[in-house]
């Protein structure tokens, strides 16, 4: 049988491993303890934090048809928050969203980890080196372990990390450079107890702050008062050298002024970088595949931002992949 390593547990990534683990043996590294990429929660004894992708949303059949049966076992569900826009002077104004918006349940990771469920995988394993030799790939971690030869290596990372994997030893690296991604920090608020705020979701505008929702609210969530904040990605990008205290003081303060939440209740704060969170420049192609080589690439970034972008890029992957299998 085929042997695939593909590296990386987020939405592309594992998306790959399901669709192909009936033809192929599938080996998942990922560097994190857990599954899902951006699409992440944090525990902190009774707080849920989403501090990546706040929801999604499904705009293609693909997509929509992946989805349907999570949505009827529960495992996504819709999100219909109170949403307003917020602007430092101005009186804040409803908002509507005009499709449905979805969670996974009970924490946004459930969805790679059902994805992931049948297939061979390493976490905490950070890939360090790629070797290439008589046709086979050798996977090398950063505790100098080697993985057996695989016949096919896919890449579901943002394009700065496959890059540096890839050196020179496909034609794929040149094209990496075309994708551009930005940063964003996510502050993330713990209270003492709940709190009144006249919204569940918040879009900031001209201000270090671009969002603010309220995890609580989200279908099967714990009922404890959590806040996601997530900064403004051309300000976190000013910022990656600022001090973590100043860019949480910062953030604070923004809120404060856009808010009447009383933060002398506030029992947990922590401050999580994503250093590619928003795709400024895609690639505009669904994946990168070198055939002679048995290499790919693939993420959200290929084509945009979104939780379905990423899973567009590997569903299309894996369809080429599966056709070249069976060839």
């Amino acid at each position: 049988m085929i042997s695939i390593a593909i590296v990386g547990a987020g939405i592309a990534g594992v998306i790959i491993a399901e669709k192909l683990s009936p033809f192929a043996k599938i080996t998942l590294f990922e560097k994190s303890r857990g599954f899902g990429g951006r699409v992440a929660t944090r525990r902190v004894k009774h707080l849920h934090f989403d501090h990546g992708a706040q929801f999604f949303t499904a705009r293609t059949t693909a997509f929509a048809n992946y989805l349907r049966p999570l949505l009827e076992t529960g495992l996504v569900q819709e999100w219909q928050p109170k949403i307003v826009t917020l602007e430092r002077g101005k009186k804040p104004f409803k908002r509507k969203w005009f499709e449905p918006h979805y969670v996974a349940v009970p924490t946004m990771p459930s969805l790679a980890r059902y994805a992931a469920r049948d297939v061979s995988t390493l976490l905490n394993t950070k890939v360090s080196q790629l070797s290439y030799s008589a046709g086979k790939w050798t996977i090398t971690d950063t505790a100098q372990n080697n993985w057996q030869p695989f016949d096919w290596v896919v890449l579901a990372i943002p394009p700065n990390q496959a890059r540096e994997l890839l050196q020179d030893s496909t034609s794929l690296v040149a094209e990496l450079d075309r994708p551009k991604l930005s940063a964003c920090y996510a502050l993330l608020l713990g209270f003492q107890e709940h709190q009144s705020l006249n919204f569940e979701a918040a879009i900031v505008r001209d201000s270090p702050l671009s969002l603010i929702a309220n995890n609580a609210t989200k279908p099967g969530r714990d009922s404890v008062f959590s806040i996601v904040l997530h900064s403004d990605n051309y300000w976190a990008d000013s910022q990656l050298e600022t001090a973590e205290a100043e860019v949480r003081k910062v953030l604070l303060d923004e809120l404060a002024e856009l808010t009447d939440l009383d933060l002398t209740k506030l029992d947990y704060c922590a401050l999580h970088r994503w250093r590619y969170a928003r795709v400024e420049q895609a690639l505009n192609e669904s994946f990168l595949l070198d055939e002679e080589k048995h290499i790919a690439t693939c993420g959200d970034w290929c084509l945009g931002n979104r939780v379905e972008d990423a899973f567009t890029s590997g569903w299309g992957l894996a369809t080429r992949l599966k056709e070249l299998i069976a060839d």
